[in-house]
């Protein structure tokens, strides 16, 4: 067995193995130790997140405490604002449908105008089509002629296949009637021997 350092070669694996292992033992621990910390770390996050919207809460009832008392040693200034910001909001309401409305009828003016190019579009396109079917009435006449001697050779086949389907019918029924004469017949023998 090779030796390394008068260590055999085994022994020296095994001690590299065991070194490895027990790094990705610490590893874990590390890690779990970290994971661990992280949430500790979160848990305190959370408590001091609600810890701080308890004191907003209470920040913000006080403060809407100050402020009711001080409407209700103001009760006539507030009284005059109130009417005066209600005002201000029938003002912004009403420009705000002036302006909806200018919007609207923008739009609508914008879609009444792709709707004019559209029909241009539209009728430029149906007059070069038209075109096209003026120069093909001009050469029905030729068409015509040419196809009269297609259909009388249309007919000679729809003729032909009728007489070969008729043929085909009268066949069947003759093979139809022969197989059942044969079948009475054979029953008639049946009876017979039984007699």
């Amino acid at each position: 067995m090779a030796t390394i350092r008068n260590k055999p070669l085994g022994e020296l694996v095994n001690s590299h193995v065991n070194v490895v292992r027990s790094a990705i033992a610490k590893t874990g621990e590390i890690k779990k130790s970290y994971q661990e910390n992280a949430l500790e770390k979160a848990q305190e996050r959370r408590e001091f997140r609600s810890q701080q919207a308890v004191i907003r809460k209470k920040q913000e009832q006080l403060v809407a405490y100050k402020q009711s008392q001080k409407r209700h040693r103001r009760a006539a200034n507030s009284r005059q604002e109130l009417r005066a910001q209600q005002a201000e909001i029938r003002r912004n309401q009403q420009a705000l449908q002036e302006n909806q409305t200018r919007q609207k009828i923008q739009v609508e003016t914008d879609l009444l105008e792709m709707a004019i190019n559209a029909i241009n579009s539209e009728r430029n396109y149906l007059g070069s089509v038209l075109d096209s079917p003026l120069s093909t009435v001009s050469s029905l006449p030729k068409t015509t002629e040419d196809s009269k001697t297609p259909l009388s050779v249309i007919g000679d086949t729809n003729f032909a296949l009728e007489v070969t389907k008729l043929v085909k019918d009268q066949i069947t029924t003759q093979f139809r009637t022969a197989m059942l004469a044969q079948a009475n017949t054979k029953s008639d023998d049946i009876v017979n021997l039984l007699n």
